[in-house]
């Protein structure tokens, strides 16, 4: 108590104090409110300014200022509001000024190069693939994250696929299909790669572009029919007389009569030409009636028969016959070069006749090393078909041909004895119509046909008069 102070014994005034601002509160609640108070950056509405000090405290628990009127999109509507990050409530459509897709939405964000979390279209000028999309996105070597296929220009292959990029050259891993523009197979596969001079590893197929065959056994039995040139055959024919000598040199060292060929073959000039008489040979299959037919026109034009394989090498027929195609086939060839120094000569003084030339050795090749019907045969422009350069041309060569019944009668009545060639003919229909038709595809010279079904005087008639027409004399 102060000396001289009375008590105050009337009542406080109700409402506030005008001495002291502090809010109405009970139970300490102002002041528990007054020291939370945070800072206000802004305008304090009326109804929650403290009393005392206007516009600097606000209750902290209070809740934000709603955004002005031009961020607020309409009520009801699903537009997002100009110039707002944030996509209307509701609404499917990403806010405008946000490059964040809206969740749930199949369309990305307006400028934005992430694509849409629920499409599988990437994002307009995003080389970010779309989750779960199986195309790339245009203009990126990245492939899709769900496409087996690879992107466009892209060096590397889609993941977990088996189909290489298109163009690295290499193939996929664990793919059987080599690199578009490759020239190396894929590992695993026996198909040698497009364009590639190299069979593939463990393949008995040769690469489309090689020359060199595929490692292994011949592949003529194997070849498609209509297939192009087999090449069996085209290695069992000598192209000329130096190769037929290297291969007669080859097997001269077990085959005597091989070295024997080979002497003959040395007193042979090379490139020989014929006299001023016209040579006239005659083609065909035995019992077709070559033999007589060539003893009439000898006669007629009063002419030197020759047959081939001549008599100087014939008896040795036998032993080259149960020899390799490579070996026999040099020996029949051999014959035609030895026969050919014959006609050179022999044509100075006379017409020469010829029972059998070129076209026999190689007809009867043709039809030996390929197997199946004629179509099977080489293509009609095949080089099988061409005349060697080095070996003596005749003036004609004329194709004697008769019916198979009549052919097999007449076979009947010879009593000569059969090579293995004739005797399948007789057994193998097949063989037979090779052999014909590998005469008639014959070029440089081809065959002049010769119907010998008729009698010996019809047939010995047309021979003549096709003589006359194509031969000088």
């Amino acid at each position: 108590m102060i000396a001289g102070a009375h008590p105050r014994t009337e009542a406080f005034p109700a409402g506030p104090s005008p001495f002291i601002p502090v809010p109405l509160t009970q139970g300490g609640e102002g002041r528990r409110a007054f020291r939370g108070a945070a800072p206000c950056s802004g305008l304090v509405p009326e109804d929650r300014r403290f009393p005392g000090r206007p516009g600097q405290f606000r209750f902290p628990l209070a809740p934000p200022p709603p955004p002005p009127a031009f961020l607020r999109p309409a009520p009801g509507s699903r537009l997002p509001a100009p110039s707002s990050r944030f996509p209307a409530p509701g609404s499917g459509l990403p806010a405008p000024c946000s490059r964040l897709p809206v969740p749930g939405s199949r369309f990305p964000a307006p400028g934005s190069r992430l694509p849409a979390l629920c499409s599988r279209l990437p994002a307009p000028g995003s080389r970010l693939p779309a989750p779960g999309s199986l195309p790339p996105a245009p203009g990126s070597r990245l492939p899709a994250l769900c496409s087996l296929l690879p992107a466009p220009g892209s060096l590397l292959p889609a993941p977990g696929s088996r189909f290489p990029a298109p163009c690295p050259g290499l193939p996929a891993p664990g793919s059987l299909l080599p690199a578009p523009g490759s020239r190396l197979s894929a590992p695993g596969s026996r198909l040698p790669a497009p364009g590639s001079r190299l069979s593939a590893p463990g393949s008995r197929l040769p690469a489309p572009c090689s020359r060199l065959p595929a490692p292994g056994p011949e592949m003529l039995r194997r070849c498609a029919p209509g297939s192009p040139g087999p090449r069996p055959v085209v290695r069992a024919l000598p192209p000329s007389a130096s190769a037929l000598r290297q291969r007669l040199r080859q097997c001269a060292g077990r085959i005597p009569e091989a070295e024997a060929v080979l002497d003959l073959l040395e007193k042979c000039p090379e490139h020989q030409k014929k006299g001023g008489f016209p040579v006239i040979v005659f083609e065909g299959l035995d019992a077709t009636g070559k033999t007589t037919v060539t003893q009439a026109v000898k006669d007629t034009l009063n002419g030197v028969l020759l047959r081939s394989p001549p008599a100087c090498i014939s008896q040795w027929r036998t032993v080259f016959d149960d020899e390799p195609t490579l070996v026999k086939r040099a020996f029949y060839a051999a014959g035609n070069y030895i026969l050919a120094s014959e006609i050179a000569k022999a044509s100075t003084q006379a017409p020469v006749i010829v029972d059998r030339y070129w076209h026999s050795t190689a007809a009867y090749t043709i039809a030996t090393e390929t197997s199946g019907e004629v179509q099977d045969l080489p293509p009609v422009q095949d080089e099988v078909y061409q005349w060697p350069e080095d070996l003596l041309k005749p003036d004609l060569v004329l194709l004697l041909t008769v019916d198979p019944d009549e052919r097999v009668r007449r076979l009947q009545h010879r009593g000569l004895q059969k090579t293995k060639e004739e005797a399948e003919l007789e057994a193998n229909n097949l063989f037979r119509q090779r052999v014909e038709e590998s005469y008639r595809r014959m070029v440089n010279p081809a065959c002049q046909e010769v119907d010998a079904s008729p009698s010996k005087e019809e047939v010995l008639k047309t021979v003549l008069q096709l003589i006359k027409k194509h031969c000088v004399f």
